[in-house]
């Protein structure tokens, strides 16, 4: 069981990171087409658009049991159940599609905006993580997909200028979450390791950079 805690959330406000990390989400899917978002690319992963729904089916849950109030969606409950849907079965779901979820996407976060200032900060976190993870699942299906489904414009990496490594010095360090907060329970206990001395990159490793490794 995760203990509930009042202690606030360690960079900035709620409303601010729940934003970005909406902004997030959205950005990975721009340009996707609907077809895209809707199908399933790999039976190891569920439909883009499954995932989206599921974002906010779990955040209008928390919020809902936060506040006292009714699911807005309450036929939607059992469709975004990661616990009785597994992701095989996902595709053949009737969940929606990508023209409905703009407006389910924004109408439970609406209300979160309006919820958030009596939120416990160990629930905003929860979701706000929850979200982050949900974009790395998607970003494995992305990457799955068949070449076309996703063109990004190219950019030059965060960081890219920034040449060069660092070099870490051997020592202790405290590994894992403290227990103040929302974690997932793979990230406890906090525990001290013994690290060797390691050079890190200042900057992403970019596939130019990579090449020349291999060469």
């Amino acid at each position: 069981m995760i203990a509930h805690t009042s202690q606030s959330l360690p960079r900035g406000g709620a409303e601010s990171l729940l934003e970005e990390a909406r902004e997030r989400t959205l950005r990975l899917v721009d340009g996707v087409s609907g077809e895209d978002l809707d199908r399933v690319h790999d039976p190891l992963m569920s439909p883009l658009a499954w995932d989206l729904g599921h974002i906010a089916a779990f955040e209008d849950l928390w919020v809902s049991r936060e506040a006292g109030t009714e699911l807005l969606r309450e036929d939607l409950a059992e469709v975004y159940d990661a616990f009785e849907t597994p992701r095989a079965r996902r595709g053949e779901l009737r969940y929606l599609r990508h023209d409905e979820l703009p407006g389910y996407l924004e109408a439970v976060r609406e209300r979160t905006r309006r919820a958030v200032d009596g939120m416990s900060p160990f629930i905003a976190e929860m979701l706000i993580q929850h979200e982050h993870q949900h974009n790395e699942t998607m970003l494995q299906t992305l990457q799955l997909a068949e070449p076309g489904v996703l063109s990004p414009q190219r950019t030059e990496a965060p960081g890219a200028a920034a040449a060069g490594a660092r070099l870490i010095e051997a020592g202790p360090f405290e590994l894992g979450d403290g227990g103040d907060g929302f974690a997932y329970d793979n990230e406890r206990p906090r525990h001290t390791v013994e690290l060797r001395a390691f050079r890190i990159d200042r900057g992403p490793v970019t596939n130019q950079a990579f090449a020349e490794f291999v060469a």
